[in-house]
């Protein structure tokens, strides 16, 4: 899993694991960093599809683009949010793991 050090750091800090950058290189500390991070993205935001897109995004874009299109469905959120990059890729990667969008 891929994490923006700052982030691995905050993370690490929350799990009270020693960071340092090295645990980025290291499989298991990085998937467990990893894993952590995704957890709290999901309890974040109530939608995994959501926690994908903020993992990949940053949560701020996500907590944006929320606020400037509420109650629109899933599949048209992303659809319309054009500085989502490979938003189809999220749609995959959860369909493959919860199912698809609603």
């Amino acid at each position: 899993m891929q994490l923006m050090p700052a982030t691995a750091r905050r993370t690490a800090k929350d799990l009270k694991v020693v960071y340092s950058s090295k645990l980025l290189n290291q499989p298991e500390a990085n998937i467990h960093l990893g894993a952590a991070y995704l957890a709290e993205k999901i309890k974040e935001f109530g939608d995994l599809h959501l926690a994908v897109a903020s993992y990949n995004a940053g949560e701020r874009p996500v907590h944006r683009w929320l606020s400037e299109r509420p109650g629109v469905p899933c599949r048209e959120f992303f659809s319309r949010t054009a500085r989502l990059e490979k938003w189809d890729v999220i749609d995959e990667l959860v369909a493959r793991h919860a199912g698809p969008l609603a």
